[in-house]
């Protein structure tokens, strides 16, 4: 009965041993197996079993084979060594570097992928570790970055835990602490050594960082996190000149990141060296040629640039930052991004402009917002007929003329506000169901001017519009508002005789489009769009059409 149960205790055991067997370089079952020595060494306090098997593992699985396999599964295991130090992946991040993260989000997995043999080694280190026994810790450590990965993040890994392990010794003086940082900058730092080249016939350039062809020994010292890794332990020393240093290495060696790249950048920003941080926008605009990456990155830039503007001009510095230097920072901002994005560059440059006394050039830039939006529609429907395109860049240019207007009338150019107001309502390209909304903002800016009577024209003008239907689905929506709006408006200023007319003419409008009682229901159907508000005031509405009539 006893051997049946040591037989049962030991199911997992030799089920491990079989698939090894067949697959001696399965990373995954090595872990799994070193894991049910782990509970049986908690339980017999028998460390030898469980250090003779990571010595079996190590010195069985050939580093160029190493794999893991993911798919198998055990319920009765849980493999919990699988814990690689990502926690890097989660520092130096701000606001700035929001939209960043999540562009490289499926980049950086590549960063993640291991073979499972550097989790032995660490685990291996971990048990001395566990018992202050840090020399042999080290050693194994040392040891494990001499095995020939041809994985580069097994190399990787190794080198990271081994910092981490000396950064997280329990020292008892301040002298043993310094010690142990000066420890795991010498580690990290002898890991980014540039290797000869010549051993495997390979010059510089032609290393990969990903190249499984090419051992890791060869490749690590272009990982990016290792990269950020050492730049945390250096920036925490509080050394400007050699965290420079760092920085520009990493930027001679081809691997510059955007989140990199901004942590330079508010590095640089933080110890006051203004001009260089904006030399290092520049070259980070150079790298990058991805739109989204090269907005945020523009963005960024003149929200620094304009801020540094501010503070010169109020403390008035010399070498003042001169308004065409950021107006042609602006203008190249707005040449190499998309339509699609330049919307809050187009604000940003208008609101510079007012600020700096140039009302009539904010005004300028709002229209060139707008006809860059124009073409840039133009040019998309021709690729891409999306809906939802459409209606974001209808949005960007409705949002355009709104602020347009509204910056016009504030100038106290009521003038230039009308033609505005004549150009848009007049214009065949934008949805009608934005037009009537002009419409309506066009009536109530001749409203407050006194002019009663041109809102009322323009009120019957637009009853032409709702004839057309809008690709936006708000038919019923704009029905519904105008008609309220208009008989808002003669309850205000008209009589009954302008009363009687606006209802004929909802009623003409109605026969036309073949809806009985001018339903806001029926007018919804009539251009094939649900309806999403209930009729409030419908009912009503109808019974003054009646009255109307019978007068």
């Amino acid at each position: 009965m006893d051997q049946f149960e040591k037989l049962l205790e030991n199911r997992n055991l030799f089920i491990y041993d079989i698939l090894l067997k067949q697959d001696i370089n399965n990373c995954t079952i090595w872990l799994k197996k070193i894991n049910f020595y782990k509970k049986k060494e908690k339980n017999n306090k028998n460390l030898n079993d469980l250090l003779n098997i990571y010595v079996e593992a190590i010195t069985k699985i050939d580093p160029k084979l190493a794999h893991k396999n993911e798919n198998y599964d055990d319920d009765n295991e849980n493999n919990d060594s699988n814990t690689n130090n990502d926690d890097l992946d989660n520092e130096n991040t701000n606001d700035d570097l929001n939209n960043f993260e999540k562009i490289e989000e499926i980049e950086n997995a590549k960063f993640k992928q291991t073979t499972g043999l550097e989790q032995i080694w660490i685990d291996y280190s971990k048990v001395y570790q566990s018992n202050k026994d840090y020399f042999t810790a080290r050693s194994i450590f040392s040891t494990a970055t001499k095995v020939p990965f041809m994985n580069s993040n097994d190399l990787v890994e190794i080198y990271l835990a081994w910092a981490d392990m000396e950064l997280t010794i329990d020292a008892s003086t301040e002298e043993e602490v310094d010690k142990c940082f000066e420890n795991a900058i010498n580690i990290i730092k002898s890991s980014l050594v540039k290797p000869t080249f010549k051993n495997i016939g390979k010059v510089e350039d032609q290393i990969r960082f990903f190249d499984d062809k090419i051992p890791a020994a060869y490749k690590i010292h272009k990982s990016v996190k290792l990269w950020s890794f050492y730049l945390d332990l250096i920036e925490s020393s509080n050394d400007f000149q050699e965290t420079c240093k760092v920085y520009e290495e990493i930027m001679n060696l081809k691997i510059l990141t955007p989140v990199i790249l901004i942590n330079y950048i508010n590095f640089l920003w933080d110890n006051q060296n203004f001009e260089k941080s904006f030399k290092i926008f520049e070259i980070g605009l150079d790298k990058f040629n991805y739109f989204p990456i090269k907005f945020e990155i523009y963005n960024i830039y003149l929200g620094k640039i304009l801020l540094r503007f501010k503070q010169m001009k109020q403390k008035k510095m010399e070498n003042f930052i001169s308004i065409e230097r950021i107006r042609d920072l602006f203008e190249q901002a707005i040449n190499e991004c998309s339509g699609d994005l330049v919307k809050p560059i187009y604000l940003l440059y208008a609101d510079f402009e007012q600020q700096n006394g140039l009302s009539s050039r904010s005004l300028k830039i709002y229209g060139e917002g707008i006809k860059q939006l124009h073409e840039w529609l133009d040019s998309q429907i021709s690729i891409n007929n999306s809906l939802e395109i459409k209606e974001k860049i209808y949005k960007d240019i409705f949002n355009f003329y709104e602020i347009l207007i509204q910056k016009t009338i504030e100038f106290k150019n009521f003038n230039e506000a009308r033609i505005i107001y004549e150009n848009i309502i007049s214009h065949e390209d934008l949805p009608n169901n934005y037009i009537i909304k002009f419409v309506l903002s066009f009536k109530n800016f001749e409203v407050k001017l006194g002019e009663v009577v041109r809102g009322r024209e323009l009120l019957k003008y637009g009853c032409e519009l709702l004839l057309k239907p809008s690709p936006l689905q708000e038919n019923g929506k704009i029905y519904e508002k105008y008609w309220k709006e208009w008989r808002e408006f003669e309850l205000n200023y008209g009589d009954e005789n302008t009363f009687k007319e606006m209802i004929k003419m909802k009623r003409a409008i109605g026969v036309k489009l073949g809806l009985s009682n001018n339903s806001l229901v029926d007018y919804q159907n009539f251009f094939e769009n649900p309806l999403n508000e209930d009729e409030d005031d419908s009912g009503d509405e109808g019974r003054e059409e009646e009255n109307a009539s019978s007068d």
